[in-house]
């Protein structure tokens, strides 16, 4: 069974919400979504401005595709990642959206 990770992501250091937000939905969250790994990425309200599901098949895998390829990606200041230990009763995979559309 795979691993999954959330990270979460701030982007734009220093600058005004709004322009973070604007920077997360129109540079940041495109490429996060290319990345392999990544099964969903978003942009949210809060204290971040993106949260992206990462799977592999262990914690190695995940930490590369973070530092190696999220944390690279220009625009992003902070993040962190918090590692799935267990999964509610009845939820189901089906529910998550992939983080690039195929059309």
């Amino acid at each position: 069974m795979p691993k999954r990770a959330f990270v979460l992501i701030n982007v734009g250091s220093g600058k005004a919400k709004d322009l973070s937000v604007s920077m997360a939905r129109r540079e940041v969250l495109p490429a996060i979504g290319k990345i392999d790994g990544v099964i969903l990425a978003q942009v949210v309200t809060g204290p971040y401005e993106i949260i992206a599901v990462v799977e592999a098949d262990g914690l190695t895998e995940i930490g590369d595709i973070v530092t190696l390829k999220i944390a690279k990606i220009p625009g992003i200041d902070r993040w962190t990642v918090c590692v799935g230990i267990e999964q509610a009763v009845g939820c189901q995979d089906s529910n998550l959206l992939p983080a690039r559309s195929n059309g």
